[in-house]
């Protein structure tokens, strides 16, 4: 990554905001790929419901959307990416019930300045350094100092597999539940690791789609961000997926996700 690249990615001003990162580059990227530049699209006007996790600070794990859904997707699926840290975690509004809660932000900036100090003294902005007392102090924040208000953080703290949404879509009792499943092997090639299947999704049948070949866009790599979800969301649109039966309905297949 250039020094321009890592400006963009990486500038002083975010770690205001708690975090080494933009949260901000997040939503833009996910209105790009998906809503052709539109950042205003929320849950309810989708045509097929989603929903998204994210972990609050204070209140753990918080389902985002569905069918009435208010909140903004792309700002849901930057609250649900957000690595502790790395990227400026989204407020929760308790009484909205949605991302992106009103007010309080100046807690935000404050601690944001204590992130900013402690790093220029305990490292001259070594990101590591930034990253780790970023991510204690929002935790600081979000429970001494927010009140009402949540910060969310990464969905995958307590919903490694994105699952835990599924009821809010299709409730219980509402006939026949077909789930596809997309996966990357960050967790499926874990030794000990199994992949849910029907009965941890509640679900009648499942087609687990796992995309292999996905290049690292982890924190050293965020500039390949953007054309690692476009891989992927073409594979996905082009292959002719072929699942393997692994039990009782489910059915499992792979598919070349690399496309570097």
């Amino acid at each position: 990554m250039g020094f321009k690249d890592a400006c963009d990615f990486y500038p002083p001003p975010a770690v205001f905001r708690g975090g080494v990162m933009r949260g901000k580059i997040i939503e833009t990227l996910c209105s790009e790929v998906c809503f052709n530049g539109d950042d205003c699209v929320k849950f309810k006007d989708l045509t097929t419901p989603v929903t998204v996790t994210a972990w609050g600070v204070r209140g753990g794990l918080k389902v985002i959307g569905g069918k009435e859904g208010r909140g903004k997707v792309g700002k849901a699926v930057r609250a649900s990416a957000t690595f502790p840290g790395l990227i400026s975690p989204v407020i929760w509004d308790k009484d909205m019930g949605e991302v992106g809660g009103r007010g309080k932000t100046a807690a935000v900036y404050a601690v944001g300045v204590l992130v900013a100090a402690a790093g220029v003294v305990g490292g001259g902005w070594n990101v590591m350094v930034v990253m780790a007392i970023s991510a204690v102090l929002v935790v600081v924040m979000g429970v001494v100092v927010l009140g009402e208000f949540d910060l969310l953080w990464d969905g995958g703290i307590g919903d490694p597999w994105g699952t835990k949404g599924l009821e809010r879509l299709y409730g219980k009792g509402r006939g026949k539940r077909r789930v596809m499943h997309v996966v990357n092997t960050s967790l499926v090639d874990v030794p000990g690791v199994e992949l849910p299947g029907p009965e941890e999704m509640g679900a009648d049948e499942v087609f687990t789609v796992v995309v292999r070949g996905v290049v690292n866009c982890g924190p050293g790599f965020m500039d390949r961000g953007k054309r690692v979800m476009i891989n992927c969301r073409d594979a996905l649109k082009k292959e002719d997926v072929k699942g393997i039966k692994k039990a009782e309905g489910w059915w499992v297949g792979e598919i070349d996700g690399s496309g570097w």
